[in-house]
């Protein structure tokens, strides 16, 4: 299985490398796509030295490539742990400022977010209605735990543990991809084309 792995700009981050180490010891490849920000709390040598491969986080970099579509297209299951309050907003409103948003956008195949953040931020009227919204489009978000946050504060928002997360993540894979509605207007079947229902052999060679 093709994993795309995105790392969100929280304290929590460091549990995503326990995860990318399940990920990987079951035998699956992974591309970590962290933000800018959550290279500030684990840096890229981490990333790539436990996935074995380069760690991106900006459209712009290997453009030739065409990361930003790429990834998201050939995954089979993508997985953001920890996301934080800010990025489930914009993954709700469909922004893609750095190359994990990209992918966030690209991606047809199951989703899972696994939230991170201080309990004012969880319980925020905001939050819970880009939760709702996430969840009604068929992403997965796992509840966050109760327990130990930043500091001495402790409560809701708490990162699940790795184990727990890969869990949720293969039976979100296992259930496949999620049904997206269709855009408004694009209802109608494609019209069939000139070629439609024949058979067609195409042959190349030095004749």
């Amino acid at each position: 299985m093709e994993i795309v792995l995105g790392v969100g700009g929280g304290i929590a981050a460091y549990k995503a490398a326990l995860l990318l180490r399940l990920m990987t010891e079951a035998g699956h490849g992974v591309t970590v796509v962290p933000t800018a920000n959550a290279l500030e709390f684990v840096g890229a040598v981490t990333w790539e030295a436990l996935s074995g491969r380069p760690v991106r986080t900006d459209t712009f970099e290997a453009v030739d490539e065409v990361n930003h579509v790429r990834l998201g297209r050939r995954a089979d299951l993508v997985v953001v742990a920890p996301a934080t309050a800010d990025l489930l907003a914009r993954t709700a409103a469909g922004m893609a400022p750095d190359l994990l948003g990209n992918v966030l956008l690209t991606a047809t195949c199951p989703v899972v977010l696994a939230p991170a953040m201080h309990t004012e931020m969880w319980h925020h009227p905001a939050t819970v209605a880009n939760v709702a919204l996430l969840r009604e489009r068929g992403v997965t978000v796992v509840d966050p735990a109760v327990g130990r946050l930043t500091g001495t504060d402790s409560g809701t928002g708490r990162l699940p543990e790795p184990a727990e997360i890969w869990e949720r993540a293969q039976a979100a894979a296992a259930a496949g991809a999620p049904r997206r509605p269709r855009a408004s207007g694009t209802d109608a079947e494609p019209t069939p084309g000139p070629l439609a229902g024949r058979t067609v052999v195409i042959t190349a060679g030095g004749t």
